[in-house]
């Protein structure tokens, strides 16, 4: 360890560890971040390192240990920024947005005007069902917004704020904003407003004005956190065969709580374009425009109208993640627990019979009416879309259909034989849900 220590600098391990956040692999992320720690654990930097571990962790979902790490650093220093950004996070990740407010209203935060704190209580607002007010203060930044980071902010909260004809009316407002910027005076705001125009016009479903964008955009300069996926997209809708329905899909169709989230992470390491439950170019819930422009997709959004995905791709594949039903109705209780402030199935039903308290509003109503709230439990719920699941794919092609219980231990063997690909180094990405 003191040898490691006495190394000149840490600058390569540290640029490793943000190269693997950049490229939103966040295993490799927090294996990176252990290193440089357990390397260089005295260096100045160690704490805001730390955030950054504990950034990874919330990126994984264990916010549960994010808040714990962010809680422990606060106690050496109260003013530490990035340590106090996380522990607000996930206060609203673990279903305390009241108890993030209050955070932010009293804590190291209270006195500044970032971007990330004005995202923060954005998010907080919305969850809490104030969209009223939060419009109020969206609209009052958004006047005097001239920064490309403020303006993606912005624009991460159009849609839970915004429906239909005002979501486009506030996009192309924000497009207005941004357009100067790719070519001012400011060199530094290019990279981000760039990767801001391609992101409002993939969401505005301009597919020219998008590919015009991205070929601007130099190869050898990175369009900061979303590039990998940018540039995948544009090879997508960019390729002559364009939609090309017989490329092959993959829909992971478990519900919520039953493993597609490490789905989504496992096939992102095998080098699929995949999207869980949103958009996060958009920020919009996953829909079927997405199915033509990416690789796989998992989430309830993948769910609802898999028949469908079925015969439109017929290439296409469909990785079942599965529960013991107990476990997965105590898992799910907590889920919307955390989400609505109540697991009892019918003061929520009663609570969300309209669509003001959900985060994407109709659309995840709907969604959330159709697998859940339509059936008298959860139980009840659970065992009907295990059957018409099971129903559908008994007379279709065994090579199209595989049942995963990742949360029970499968993983690659199974996915990796499913699918022709060779099994990864790195561990598979097992998460809670």
């Amino acid at each position: 360890m003191e040898q490691a220590e006495s190394r000149p600098n840490p600058r390569g391990e540290v640029a490793k560890a943000h190269g693997a956040m950049e490229r939103e692999a966040w295993p490799e992320a927090l294996a990176a971040w252990d290193e440089v720690l357990a390397r260089f654990p005295r260096r100045p930097n160690a704490p805001l390192w730390r955030s950054r571990r504990a950034a990874v962790l919330l990126r994984l979902g264990r916010a549960e240990e994010a808040e714990a790490a962010a809680r422990e650093l606060l106690e050496g220093d109260q003013q530490l920024e990035a340590a106090s950004l996380v522990l607000i996070r996930a206060l609203i990740q673990t279903g305390r947005p009241e108890e993030a407010l209050a955070a932010l209203a009293d804590g190291p935060l209270r006195a500044a005007h970032t971007a990330a704190v004005m995202e923060l209580r954005l998010d907080a607002l919305i969850r809490l069902g104030r969209q009223d007010e939060a419009r109020a203060e969206f609209e009052q930044v958004f006047e005097a917004a001239a920064n490309p980071v403020l303006l993606a902010v912005l624009f991460a909260v159009v849609p839970p704020l915004y429906e239909n004809q005002k979501r486009i009316a506030m996009w192309v407002s924000l497009l207005r904003k941004v357009q100067p910027l790719v070519d001012g005076e400011n060199a530094g705001w290019r990279e981000p407003a760039v990767a801001l125009r391609a992101r409002l016009h993939l969401a505005l479903r301009n597919r020219g004005a998008f590919l015009a964008t991205m070929k601007r955009a130099d190869d050898d300069k990175p369009l900061g956190f979303h590039d990998r996926r940018l540039r995948a997209v544009a090879a997508a809708l960019g390729d002559a065969a364009y939609p090309d329905l017989g490329r092959p899909r993959i829909f992971g169709i478990g519900l919520s709580q039953t493993g597609g989230a490490s789905l989504a992470a496992a096939l992102d390491m095998l080098g699929f374009n995949t999207l869980d439950w949103r958009n996060p170019l958009t920020l919009e819930l996953l829909s079927e425009a997405d199915f033509y422009a990416f690789d796989a997709f998992t989430g309830t959004t993948a769910c609802v109208g898999f028949e469908k995905s079925f015969f439109t791709f017929p290439n296409s594949r469909f990785i079942y993640t599965t529960r013991p039903l107990e476990a997965w109705r105590e898992a799910i209780a907590n889920h919307w627990r955390k989400l609505y402030g109540s697991a009892d199935f019918d003061e929520l039903k009663a609570a969300l019979a309209g669509p003001e308290r959900f985060l994407y509003s109709l659309a995840q109503r709907d969604i959330a009416h159709a697998l859940y709230l339509n059936h008298p439990g959860f139980s009840e719920a659970y065992q009907a879309y295990d059957k018409r699941v099971r129903r559908f794919f008994e007379d279709k092609p065994a090579d199209r259909f595989l049942e995963l219980d990742v949360l029970g231990g499968a993983g690659w063997p199974d996915l990796c034989r499913f699918l022709g690909k060779s099994e990864p180094d790195e561990p598979f990405p097992r998460g809670e849900n």
